[in-house]
């Protein structure tokens, strides 16, 4: 299904952030899993304390390092909070940080409307 970079949020944005990252299973760790996505640790998928939720717009240890490594710029507005990344031209509005940056980062990588799995479209956002 085909949508808006600047409105992705939940699964949905995560999803294309492990796209951008290059985590998406097979290749990479990262599963959809019953619409929530999960990192495996290798050699040891059959077990759940295994997975490990995968969530880069609302965990800071998994969101951080990209806006810190990409040099993600951070602006509180009044309505929120605004994202950019200057050497792609990507500007990006959201209800937190996290969601902003992650949003910016899809947008410079993938452009402003990219394809993502129906399934992660209907799913709740937690």
């Amino acid at each position: 299904m085909k949508v808006l970079t600047k409105d992705l949020i939940g699964p949905a944005l995560d999803w294309m952030v492990a796209e951008c990252e290059g985590e998406l299973y097979p290749r990479g760790c990262v599963r959809l899993h019953y619409g929530r996505l999960f990192t495996i640790d290798p050699g040891d998928s059959e077990t759940s304390d295994a997975w490990h939720k995968y969530g880069p717009s609302t965990d800071w240890a998994q969101g951080g390092p990209i806006i810190e490594r990409e040099g993600i710029t951070l602006r509180c507005g009044l309505h929120g909070w605004d994202a950019e990344l200057e050497e792609f031209d990507a500007i990006s509005h959201g209800p937190t940080p996290l969601i902003a940056a992650m949003r910016c980062y899809c947008c410079a990588k993938l452009g402003e409307f990219i394809d993502i799995p129906e399934e992660l479209c209907q799913q709740p956002n937690n």
